[in-house]
């Protein structure tokens, strides 16, 4: 945050370019970040230092401490990422090659399969010696987590059904350089257009994106005998590769969900010769397997790195579970400052009945009770059975991995990870925060939601609200222009989407910035924190207006300043951090929103 600070811009004139006037020369983060192999593959996102509670914390954590894990799904994830790193950014051939040797049910018939794409003529020859049922082929990839044209999901007892609807359809030429490098010399690289134009029209029609032909439509009278025959074969093998019992399959519920489009696919299917779809499961089949970010395949896991995680193994010998979620209670100052509301008030009776009613009302409670229910490695063995992860090849560990994960799914309730009112959600936020305070302690107290408070914040909409704000812009602006020193880059005109950013980020700032103060007042830790940042030659009372522009540092900067200098040029908790002079140009003599948001 220091490194950033340019000092020769002083705050009062331009705070974001103050802020930021460093951003990215000489820092030592920024300097490291392209000599660490592990972390050179995230210069492709959008995040860019300095970092704040995001990805590359939970990355770089993962990277440093996975040889710690313990549990036994934590050392399988362990064990995946450093498989993975082998056979990250395959070109098609070599990955080809690897999927028949290490995939166990394509390693049966590697020999055939090394001549692959095939051709009529061939696929007539094949068919007579082995059986190329493009049926029992979609059904062992879909029970080892990798679906083509069904979506099958669980959720406790319960069998979703419904048509695939992820299909990508790449461009024609795509299509081609993915199956040129499996040509043999001996085979014409006509081959690759001929299949990559029947494989282009298939997956098209499959996503609607082309209309179905009239020899389509001529079916439709027999489609429904054909699709019960597809799916009879079908869930056999699946449900026989998953493991389930008779008695799983008879006690649970069958859903079928967007029905017309799952029979749309099944019309298409029977008119399609079969050899066309086997050849498309094959090749949508390699570039879904084609891995090109770990990380990425580890995220995909999530549930079981959390379970790594609530156990503690990682953290403990920089800090004990219980401070740390005790940090976190603090951190959730809103739900901390309505609780003590209501405990001072005399609606206690109103409250407490409500707290019975509702019983996840207790976030330490409500993440201590789920991390019981579902995060005891002795409950989760009983779905991750013992098996020896060094005996595996990546491609063969994934498959085994991804069928585990959705037999367990099986067996567990639904979990929304999004849902604020699910204790899933607050044990996901408390590991995260963990993560960030381990890494960066000194923002850990604003950082969680601010930067979706912040973009996406519905305070605005209330129109007579909204145009007195435009209103007030424009004229603070036309009244600047008599000020003796005027710098058009704080006072641009603004349209009414940029009037709407600044109002709803001055809003969503104001209102962190309270639970802020609430926190260090209300808990006593204001003397601790300006304790330690003293030692920056910082104070509490402005590092909250440093991390909240730092976020937004060559991030669109033309935007970004207009939205941080126009909001924190009309809040009073700006001028009196900085104690800007009454000249000073981020401190206007007619101001905006003051009344709007009483303080």
């Amino acid at each position: 945050m220091l490194d950033t600070i340019d000092s020769e811009v002083k705050p009062c004139e331009n705070f974001f370019e103050h802020a930021c006037g460093n951003f990215g020369k000489g820092t030592q983060t920024f300097n490291n970040f392209d000599e660490n192999e592990e972390l050179s593959q995230l210069i492709e996102y959008e995040e860019i230092p300095p970092f704040l509670y995001n990805r590359q914390d939970r990355f770089k954590f993962f990277v440093n401490n996975r040889h710690e894990f313990r549990t036994k799904t934590g050392i399988i994830l362990k064990d995946l990422y450093d498989l993975c790193k082998t056979a990250e950014n395959l070109n098609k051939r070599h990955l080809w090659y690897r999927l028949l040797n290490e995939i166990p049910f394509l390693a049966t018939d590697r020999g055939w399969l090394m001549k692959w794409p095939f051709l009529r003529f061939q696929w007539l020859e094949f068919k007579i010696e082995l059986n190329l049922d493009w049926i029992l082929l979609a059904a062992e990839f879909a029970a080892h987590g990798f679906n083509t044209f069904l979506e099958v999901f669980f959720v406790e007892n319960t069998v979703f059904v419904g048509p695939n609807e992820n299909i990508i359809c790449p461009n024609l030429e795509e299509i081609i350089n993915d199956l040129k490098p499996l040509l043999y010399r001996e085979r014409n690289i006509q081959i690759a257009y001929i299949i990559a134009n029947e494989l282009s029209t298939f997956c098209r029609q499959l996503n609607g994106q082309i209309s179905s032909s009239m020899e389509i439509a001529t079916i439709e009278t027999d489609a429904e005998l054909f699709k019960q025959q597809i799916l009879d074969k079908y869930f056999h093998r699946y449900f026989l590769s998953l493991n389930f019992s008779d008695i799983n399959l008879v006690n649970s519920r069958k859903v079928t969900i967007r029905l017309r489009r799952l029979n749309e696919i099944f019309i298409i299917l029977q008119a399609t010769d079969d050899r066309i779809i086997y050849n498309f499961i094959l090749w949508h089949m390699m570039r879904k397997l084609h891995i090109t970010d770990c990380f990425n395949l580890i995220e995909n896991f999530e549930n079981l790195l959390i379970t790594e995680y609530w156990n503690w193994h990682v953290f403990e010998a920089r800090i004990n579970r219980d401070v740390a979620l005790a940090m976190y209670l603090f951190h959730t100052t809103r739900f901390q400052k309505y609780r003590r509301k209501i405990l001072l008030s005399n609606q206690w009776d109103r409250f407490l009945s409500r707290k019975l009613e509702r019983k996840d009302f207790n976030i330490e409670r409500s993440i201590k009770s789920y991390a019981r229910d579902y995060l005891n490695p002795g409950n989760i063995s009983t779905h991750y059975e013992s098996f020896d992860t060094k005996t595996f090849t990546f491609y063969s560990l994934l498959l085994k991995i991804k069928c585990l994960h959705m037999r367990s799914a099986f067996f567990k309730p639904y979990t929304d990870d999004e849902d604020v009112n699910n204790s899933y959600y607050f044990l996901k936020e408390f590991l995260h925060f963990s993560i960030l305070i381990l890494y960066r302690p000194l923002i850990h107290y604003y950082a969680t939601m601010a930067y979706d408070m912040w973009r996406q914040s519905s305070l605005l909409y209330q129109t007579d609200t909204f145009y007195t704000v435009y209103d007030c812009l424009q004229r603070q602006r036309a009244l600047q222009l008599y000020a003796d020193e005027y710098d058009e880059r704080l006072y641009e005109i603004v349209i009414e989407e940029e009037a709407k950013d600044i109002y709803k980020f001055y809003a969503s700032f104001i209102a962190i910035l309270e639970d802020y103060r609430f926190w260090l007042e209300g808990e006593n830790f204001s003397i601790t924190e300006d304790f330690i940042l003293e030692y920056f030659k910082l104070d509490s009372s402005r590092v909250m207006f440093y991390a909240a522009a730092q976020q937004y540092c060559n991030r669109n900067d033309h935007l970004f300043s207009r939205i941080i200098n126009r909001s924190f040029m009309n809040m009073p908790e700006f001028h009196e951090a900085f104690n800007c002079s009454d000249d000073a140009a981020m401190n206007p003599q007619f101001k905006c929103m003051t009344n709007i948001f009483p303080n």
